[in-house]
């Protein structure tokens, strides 16, 4: 099942169990905080996750690129899109 909020889109299972997140950082709605730190660039998600992420294209049009944080112990994976132009996070994908 499938529920859409104005900034916020949760997929969940049979059991009820989320299996997909997704939130917009780019209209203001959501503010976005990682222990306790804010997170609205790039730099600022490296100083709070680290920098074992993947850097790909995510849309090349648009100049958008993601990293991809991975929890292999939970099964999570965590892709931040943002802006190459100003490195300020657009939205993010939660998802196992």
């Amino acid at each position: 099942m499938c529920y859409a909020y104005l900034v916020l889109i949760v997929d969940t299972n049979d059991d009820n169990e989320i299996n997909y997140l997704f939130a917009r950082f780019d209209e203001n709605y959501i503010d976005i905080k990682i222990n306790k730190t804010q997170v609205k660039t790039t730099d600022d998600l490296k100083e709070v996750l680290g920098n074992n992420y993947q850097d790909k294209n995510y849309d090349k049009e648009q100049q958008l690129k993601e990293y991809i944080y991975k929890d292999n112990e939970k099964n999570i994976k965590a892709e931040f899109i943002y802006s190459s132009n100003d490195n300020i996070l657009k939205w993010i994908i939660l998802s196992k």
